[in-house]
């Protein structure tokens, strides 16, 4: 799976491509290379950044967990987190 940083040219120009795996009631989602356009660019991991997310069903909708970090070469700490549990609107 890719993603971009939007939806115009110039933001779908750069992706970022995950590996996808369901264990149990979960989904997670780990980063494995950049793509320009719809050409993989061959940089080690070393030189990427890194994230990962996971979402996990609960009984009132799921949750959801992720983290993106700094290229491993300049330490890899967190840039990013963001995680919250997102149920439906009661009408």
């Amino acid at each position: 799976m890719t993603e971009s940083l939007g939806s115009s040219y110039i933001r779908d120009l750069i992706r970022f491509g995950y590996d996808v795996k369901v264990e149990g009631d979960s989904i997670h989602y780990r980063s494995n290379g950049m793509w320009l356009g719809n050409y993989r660019m061959p940089v080690p991991r070393l030189f990427l950044p890194s994230s990962q997310w996971v979402e996990e069903q609960t009984p009132q909708g799921w949750r959801f967990d992720g983290t993106i970090n700094y290229p491993k070469i300049i330490g890899g700490s967190p840039v990013f987190s963001y995680k919250g549990h997102f149920m439906p609107l009661k009408q």
